[in-house]
C-alpha cells in the first residue's frame, strides 16, 4: 500500500487503534453511558459523559477514599447526579465565543469542577511524542488530576507511595502500568496531537500553568520554486523529510503526488463520482421522507423534524448540480491535474457543508487527498505557526496509521 492510499484510508476512518486495558490490571470496567436510573429520568441525551464521570470519580475519591469501591460504583455508568453534572457541562459551551477552543473547554471544565466543589491548582501541559511522556509520569507529583487527551477526558490519581490509578470512562479503572500506557496514549490520538494536559485538583498555589516541551527539534518547513503557482516544499518532522506541493495562489499545501498520478485519480473519479452522487441522492431522499413522517407522528417534535426534512430536500436538489460540476472538474484534471485537484476538493467539501472546517470521519469523501493538508489552519500564511501545526497533524496521522498496520 503506497503512502497516498494509507493517508486516504487514515483520514476516512480515523487513526485510533482499538485498545483494551489488560485484565490483570483492571480494577473494574466502566461504561460511558447513563445508568438505568439516569436514563429513565431523561436528563441528558448526550452519549459523551467523560467530563462529568471523570470529575465525579475525583470528587468521590476525595470524599470516600476507597478507589476499589468507587470503581465498582462507576462501572454502572453515569448515575443521576452525574447526568445532571453532564448536562451542566454541555451548557457551559457558548454558541459563539471570541475565545479559543482550548480556553472554552478549560472554562467549561473549571465551572463543572466548581459545581462539584473542586478547584484546579495547576495546569500541566506536555508537548512531546508519547514515548517521551512515559518518563514524565514517573516524575509527576502525587495528587489527583483531570487527564485531558485529544477528544477525551479521564482521571489520574498518583498516590504518595508512587502507585497510580487511571480511570477511563470508556474502559474502566486500572492500576497504571508503563507496559500498556504507550499503546493507550496512541489509541487516544496522542501520537497525532503530541500533547496532553493534566489539571491538578487542589487549592491554587503559585503559577497556575506549566508547559513541558519536548527537547526534539521543531518541525521545519522549506518552500522551493516560489515563482511558479505550484511549487515544491519539504517538511522535516522527527528526522523524516516529507515532500509536498504548495499552491502559492491559495496558500494551500498538498501531498507530493505527481501530475500523472493526480491525472490518473481524476480518470478514476470520472467513474466513481456518478456512483457517489446517486448514493447521496438516495440517502437524502430517504432522510426527507423519514423526517416528514416522523414530524407527522411525533407532532411535539414536529418543528425539529420538519427542519431536518427541509435540509434533506435542499441537499437532494443541490447534489446532482454538484455532481455535474465535479464531473467537469475530474475531466478537466486530465489536462490540468493540479488545478482540477483544487476545484474537485472544493466542490466535495462544499457539498458536505465543510468548506470552513473539514472532518473526514463525519462525512462521505471519495477524494480526501484532494483537500489541502493545511485546510483546517486558521491562516493561509505558509510561515505561520498554525500552518506548521496543521501540516504536522496531517503527517502524524499518516505515520500513526503506518505504525498500526
Amino acid at each position: 500500500m503506497n503512502p497516498l492510499q494509507l493517508f486516504c484510508r487514515t483520514v476516512c476512518r480515523g487513526t485510533s487503534p482499538s485498545f483494551e486495558i489488560p485484565k490483570q490490571d483492571l480494577i473494574a470496567p466502566s461504561t460511558n453511558r447513563l445508568s438505568v436510573e439516569a436514563a429513565r429520568a431523561s436528563l441528558e441525551k448526550s452519549t459523551h459523559h467523560c467530563a462529568a464521570m471523570s470529575l465525579q470519580f475525583l470528587q468521590l475519591t476525595q470524599q470516600e477514599g476507597s478507589v476499589e469501591t468507587i470503581a465498582q460504583k462507576m462501572s454502572l455508568g453515569a448515575d443521576l447526579a452525574c447526568a445532571r453534572t453532564s448536562a451542566l457541562y454541555h451548557q457551559c459551551f457558548p454558541k459563539q465565543s471570541d475565545l479559543s477552543g482550548r480556553q472554552v473547554h478549560f472554562n467549561a471544565r473549571k465551572a463543572t469542577a466548581k459545581h462539584l466543589g473542586l478547584e484546579f491548582s495547576k495546569s500541566i501541559e506536555w508537548k512531546m511524542r508519547p514515548e517521551k511522556m512515559l518518563s514524565q509520569f514517573e516524575s509527576l507529583a502525587p495528587g489527583s488530576y483531570l487527564f485531558s487527551l485529544p477528544g477525551h477526558l479521564c482521571a489520574l490519581i498518583k498516590q504518595e507511595d508512587g502507585q497510580t490509578v487511571l480511570y477511563d470512562p470508556d474502559r474502566g479503572t486500572a492500576h497504571f502500568k508503563e507496559e500498556w500506557m504507550l499503546p493507550y496514549l496512541k489509541s487516544n490520538r496522542v501520537g497525532i496531537a503530541e500533547e496532553i494536559t493534566l489539571l491538578k485538583i487542589g487549592k491554587p498555589d503559585g503559577e497556575l500553568s506549566e508547559v513541558i516541551l519536548s527537547p526534539e527539534v521543531a518541525p521545519r518547513f522549506e518552500i522551493h520554486k516560489p515563482e511558479a503557482r505550484f511549487g515544491t516544499s519539504t517538511f522535516t518532522l522527527h528526522d523524516k523529510i516529507h515532500k509536498l506541493v504548495v499552491d502559492h495562489k491559495t496558500g494551500y499545501v498538498y501531498n507530493d503526488n505527481s501530475k500523472n498520478l493526480v491525472r490518473k485519480k481524476c480518470a478514476v473519479l470520472l467513474f466513481l463520482t456518478p456512483l457517489s452522487i446517486v448514493a447521496r441522492t438516495i440517502c437524502h431522499v430517504t432522510r426527507a421522507i423519514f423526517h416528514t413522517l416522523a414530524a407527522l407522528v411525533h407532532w411535539k417534535e414536529g418543528k425539529r423534524h420538519f427542519s431536518k426534512a427541509y435540509s434533506a430536500i435542499c441537499d437532494t436538489l443541490r447534489t446532482p448540480i454538484y455532481g455535474v460540476a465535479a464531473l467537469g472538474a475530474a475531466f478537466f484534471g486530465l489536462f490540468k491535474p493540479f488545478e482540477a485537484r483544487s476545484m474537485y476538493g472544493y466542490l466535495e467539501r462544499d457539498l458536505n457543508h465543510q468548506n470552513q472546517w473539514v472532518n473526514f470521519r463525519l462525512k462521505q469523501y471519495i477524494a480526501p487527498c484532494f483537500t489541502p493538508l493545511n485546510f483546517n489552519a486558521e491562516t493561509r500564511d505558509l510561515s505561520a505557526p498554525e500552518t506548521i501545526a496543521a501540516l504536522k497533524r496531517s503527517l502524524l496521522k499518516l505515520e500513526a496509521f503506518q505504525e498500526s498496520n
